[in-house]
């Protein structure tokens, strides 16, 4: 482990596979008890403070390289991968595909809103709302700016936007309305969208 001191507050701690991270971090939350989920290409490497402890496809991840991972209310936490979304509960993993009604498997985002919804952004098919029993799909043929999502955030007035390579939308729960370069923003491309207070 390399320590590096940073100026009057405190070090950085940075950790390889020699310390057990399973492989090159792609995406990092921390759940309720202060645990980091490590999403890597490999699977995913659970962090407590002390030691990892790495997830993998054998046991129970349908792919390896995990984009994005979510808690939700009841403490589960919830993967993107290539092949799926999946669902764990600390013990087994559920998984999820276009056999159980998401529109495609390679999962880039994840969002959890304030009604405890899961909304899913897929490469090439849109958007996915789940609320635990039904996956609501929505596309660019439904309004959405583009197919390929990458981003999800929901803002103060429960409006869900969704970024993606062709633009911003917002969702009001019925309509889209989109945004892009012709309105002032930048670019088209939308990678990341967070909600500031």
């Amino acid at each position: 482990m390399q320590r590096n001191l940073e100026k009057n507050r405190g070090y950085w701690e940075s950790f390889d596979d020699i310390d057990g991270l399973n492989h090159e971090c792609r995406c990092i939350t921390e759940d309720d008890n202060g645990n980091l989920w490590i999403g890597t290409r490999q699977g995913i490497s659970l962090y407590d403070g002390n030691n990892f402890t790495n997830i993998t496809t054998r046991d129970g991840l349908p792919y390896g390289d995990v984009h994005y991972i979510q808690q939700d209310n009841n403490g589960d936490m919830w993967f993107a991968t290539r092949r799926g979304l999946s669902k764990y509960d600390g013990k087994e993993f559920i998984n999820f595909t276009s056999e159980n009604g998401l529109p495609g498997n390679d999962i880039h985002t994840l969002y959890l809103d304030r009604s405890g919804n899961l909304w899913i952004g897929i490469l090439a098919k849109g958007i996915s709302k789940f609320d635990g029993r039904t996956f609501v799909n929505l596309s660019k043929n439904d309004g959405l700016a583009g197919d390929n999502v990458h981003s999800i955030c929901q803002d103060g007035e429960g409006y869900i936007w969704i970024g993606t390579e062709t633009g911003l939308s917002c969702y009001d729960g019925k309509r889209f309305a989109n945004f892009g370069r012709v309105h002032g923003l930048p670019g088209d491309y939308i990678h990341s969208i967070y909600n500031d207070n």
